[in-house]
């Protein structure tokens, strides 16, 4: 076993037993859980749900032609129900018209999507209903239980041997500060993605099993916002794929953090800057998304990186991440080594 190997076995030792970090790492999984099992998806509609699902239910299916027209005569139908008659106007002429114009805007709403479907029919998309699923999709990217977990963890694993004062026993020489910082330096990597992996299936165990995921396996084309996705993927893989940049996205978060930790020597100061550095980075990610990998430092990245992507973004955006984590990992490593 080589000695990097038995240094980063006892690093693990002291953050996760003798520094109680375990404690930690069970907070952050209990958070994740509460998170998912209280989440509820919004319903602020403008149309009336139920009559929605029912016309979704009624013209589920690959797109087709025929169907576009079948929705935009039942649209005029609808319409045409709602205009006041030359009778008498009663109680049960208002209740008919009331549920034609709520028929007339489900069926807006149906024809809108369907509209959008087919702008990209060469990927097959297929009518579902998405409402839930999609409002699940946008919570899917909020794993805020790993970030707050690896805050609290990171600057414990590279602080620790420095405010209890054991750093210049440790490493008096400039080859085991080396080793020293090679190991906490993967471990916080490890410790990341593993994190980062356990909460996101947590999330989607307890989501799949609250809500009816029947949709997963369609075409994401499928999905309402998802219509000018190039990437021919279905929405289960599309959720495996935003883990997978999220956990790459995790590795680069650690890195920073590490960074600052060697940097600032301080807990709480290293807390304040990750935080702002997270919400700068959020902010600048949303304002210039072709942009994204290198302004995302968290493992909040969701769904809607896949929205507007094609397969060789996901291979810049994975390489830029990549790429950005092994700078982190320099620059920590030789403010460290110093």
């Amino acid at each position: 076993m080589s000695r990097l190997s038995v240094c980063c076995r006892w690093e693990r030792q002291k953050l996760l037993i003798a520094g109680r970090g375990w404690l930690l790492i069970l907070c952050a999984l209990l958070l994740q859980l509460g998170i998912a099992c209280f989440a509820q998806p919004a319903k602020q509609y403008t149309f009336d749900a139920q009559l929605y699902a029912e016309y979704i239910e009624k013209y589920a299916g690959a797109y087709s032609e025929e169907t576009a027209q079948a929705i935009r005569a039942e649209q005029q139908k609808a319409a045409e129900q709602m205009q006041p008659g030359d009778g008498v106007y009663t109680e049960e002429s208002r209740k008919e018209r009331l549920l034609a114009s709520l028929r007339h805007n489900a069926l807006a709403e149906l024809e809108s999507k369907y509209s959008r479907l087919a702008s990209c029919r060469e990927k097959h998309p297929v009518l579902t209903y998405d409402l839930e699923l999609t409002d699940y999709l946008r919570k899917f990217g909020m794993n805020w239980a790993s970030l707050l977990g690896l805050l609290f963890l990171l600057p414990m694993l590279m602080l620790g041997d420095a405010q209890c004062g054991m750093e210049q026993i440790l490493c008096p020489a400039a080859i085991g500060r080396k080793q020293l910082i090679s190991a906490k330096l993967l471990n916080a990597v490890l410790l990341s993605v593993f994190l980062t992996a356990v909460c996101s299936g947590l999330q989607f165990a307890v989501f799949a099993y609250r809500w009816d995921f029947g949709a997963l396996d369609v075409p994401i084309q499928s999905l309402t916002g998802f219509e000018q996705c190039a990437l021919d993927l279905t929405v289960r893989s599309g959720m495996l794929l935003c883990a997978v940049l999220r956990m790459l996205a995790a590795a680069a978060f650690a890195m920073v953090v590490c960074a600052l930790s060697v940097l600032l020597r301080r807990t709480p100061a290293v807390i304040s800057a990750a935080v702002l550095l997270v919400g700068i980075g959020a902010f600048l990610s949303g304002a210039y998304p072709a942009f994204a990998a290198w302004f995302l430092y968290s493992p909040l990245s969701s769904m809607n990186a896949l929205r507007f992507a094609s397969a060789s973004d996901l291979l810049c955006m994975c390489g830029a991440l990549l790429l950005k984590t092994a700078a982190l990992r320099f620059l920590a490593q030789r403010i460290r080594g110093r």
